[in-house]
């Protein structure tokens, strides 16, 4: 049967497959009448491109009948008339158009329609309705359940070739269980051609998800001043510190820790000889014991001696000891003494008496 409107004939009429072009109106009445399917715009400008020496009048005739073009076709050499037929297909002004065979005369339409759907029902079983590739979500429907999906403004339809590509990375992922291969290669196959409204798809869509991203709800709040901004945006670093006498008993004396910056705070140990400060601009800081108190529990301070003992556990914020930190103290008489903490407290004897510094110094690495 052949189209009654203006067509070009791709292939001959003996040829297994005989491919038609016609204008775009015509291609949907053809389509829903029967005996035609909508073919891909590629293959269409491939099949064109073999043929076009040997159909040169017929090419020039159709573009006339069909009014592609304002411009007199005497004007146009045949390179620019085949240019403008292939840029017709690309823009769907023109339609490639093939003749259904036996298998896929409308009497077996209903047979198709049944094997489709039950592809994406075997391939949702098997996949527990998850069609994840590339981080994207997929959804694969037959053609006529299409405009019945719901959540259907939730999807885009994957383009021919994408969903093809999708279907083989699926197929080849590790573990992909032999049967679910095999429908996915079949999947790949049944896939329709590009199309679109009023025309309909003649296969298996594949559909996108289409990702969507929450706005976060507005700071409504009053706007950072330069100071709130500058604290923001300052890494910050933090200390803890734990003194106890002789005895085991906690130091509840005070204390003055000069920072990095140059500035100092003075406070006193809590009762259980503990104090912390959190928000310490990054660098080296000193700590100063500038008094000392009765020990809890009352007990008289013990006189002075010439000589006594230091005690310093450094730990994390976890509670976990900290090793391989160089430190170094400064006591009374001006002496100084460095060392690399292990694990456990680092510990003095026989030490002046008096006020001592410690200090936590930068590893050597970093300072090369």
């Amino acid at each position: 049967m052949d189209p009654d409107c203006p067509a070009l004939a791709l292939t001959s009429d003996w040829k297994d497959e005989q491919v038609v072009l016609v204008g775009a109106v015509d291609a949907i009445r053809l389509c829903r009448e029967g005996g035609y399917r909508a073919l891909d715009s590629g293959k269409a400008i491939w099949a064109l491109e073999g043929v076009r020496r040997g159909i040169v009048r017929e090419v020039r005739d159709f573009v006339a009948r069909t009014r592609l073009t304002g411009f007199a076709l005497s004007s146009m050499d045949d390179s620019d008339v085949i240019k403008l037929i292939a840029s017709s297909l690309k823009s769907r002004d023109l339609m490639a158009l093939k003749k259904v065979g036996p298998s896929e005369a409308p009497n077996k339409t209903g047979d198709r329609a049944a094997r489709l759907r039950r592809l994406v029902r075997e391939i949702e079983s098997k996949t527990r309705g998850r069609l994840n590739y590339s981080g994207r979500q997929y959804k694969l429907v037959a053609d006529e359940s299409l405009a019945k999906l719901a959540g259907r403004d939730s999807y885009q339809v994957a383009r021919q070739d994408e969903a093809r590509q999708v279907l083989d990375g699926l197929a080849k992922q590790p573990g992909t269980p032999a049967d679910l291969h095999a429908l996915l290669g079949e999947a790949r196959e049944a896939i329709s051609t590009d199309w679109r409204p009023p025309l309909q798809p003649d296969g298996l869509v594949l559909l996108r998800k289409i990702v969507t991203l929450q706005a976060s709800a507005p700071d409504t709040g009053p706007a950072l001043t330069p100071s709130q901004l500058k604290k923001l945006t300052t890494k910050t670093d933090w200390i803890e510190v734990e003194v106890v006498d002789q005895d085991g008993e906690p130091y509840t004396g005070g204390y003055r820790l000069e920072l990095a910056n140059g500035t100092a705070n003075e406070a006193s140990f809590n009762e259980e000889g503990f104090f912390g400060d959190y928000d310490l601009d990054t660098g080296n800081c000193q700590l100063f014991l500038v008094d000392r108190k009765t020990p809890k529990g009352g007990a008289a301070e013990a006189p002075a001696a010439d000589t006594t003992f230091a005690s310093v556990k450094l730990v994390d914020r976890d509670g976990n000891f900290l090793g391989n930190c160089r430190y170094q103290f400064e006591f009374s008489d001006g002496t100084k003494k460095e060392g690399v903490s292990g694990e456990g407290e680092i510990r003095m004897q026989d030490v002046p008496s008096g006020e001592c510094v410690f200090s936590i110094l930068p590893d050597e690495e970093a300072d090369a």
